[in-house]
């Protein structure tokens, strides 16, 4: 499964995609596609900068 461990990270801060899309200024389909296929180390960094806040 893609991107794993972004998915344990925001399950167990309980943040939801629809709050890393809006940080991201993204759509939220947009961040679920993206999530289908491993993403590029910035890009995880950027999501887990969002998870912790």
């Amino acid at each position: 499964m893609a991107n794993i461990e972004i998915k344990t990270a925001l399950k167990e801060v309980r943040v939801y995609q629809w709050e890393v899309a809006k940080f991201l200024n993204i759509g939220e389909s947009v961040l679920s596609r993206m999530m289908r296929q491993e993403l590029q180390p910035e890009k995880k960094e950027e999501i887990f900068r969002q998870s912790t806040r």
